[in-house]
């Protein structure tokens, strides 16, 4: 490589005003956004409500009422699953605990599995082949029986 002749100082003095000028550009952006976060910010969020404030609302609403009934269905299934209640029996105890029947707390296990056995399989019949629900068999083709 050749050598180059370079100017030094001159160099270092435009490196300086382009270094000052940059500064001056960031500067200009931070008060650009801070008059944003002071001004603007503040002035889009009321048009936002303005705008959009009734829907929010009932959007809050729904939310707000949608967790209701998932705490409520919580609570159904709870009482299915803990107290033995029946689906319509727990629901109506949850909407109305005043006319609720008693709680079944100390209910023995062995009772519970007892009653999930019952629904299960009916007393005097044998359990079916395969294990799983009936399923219904179309009629063979008259030639195929015929075989």
């Amino acid at each position: 490589m050749l050598p180059v002749p370079v100017d030094l100082p001159a160099l270092l003095a435009r490196l300086r005003a382009a270094e000052r000028g940059e500064q001056e550009r960031l500067a200009g952006l931070e008060a650009r956004l801070r008059a944003f976060e002071d001004v603007e910010r503040p002035a889009y969020a009321r048009w936002l409500r303005l705008e959009l404030g009734p829907t929010l609302s009932a959007l809050d609403a729904r939310r707000d009422e949608l967790r209701a009934r998932q705490a409520t269905a919580f609570r159904v299934q709870t009482l299915i699953e803990r107290d033995g209640f029946a689906p319509r029996e727990a629901l109506h105890a949850i909407l109305h605990p005043e006319s609720a029947p008693p709680r079944r707390d100390r209910m023995d296990p062995d009772v519970v599995d007892a009653r999930h056995a019952k629904t299960l399989r009916k007393p005097g019949r044998a359990p079916r082949r395969g294990g799983g629900p009936r399923t219904h068999r179309r009629a063979a083709a008259p030639d195929a029986r015929a075989r």
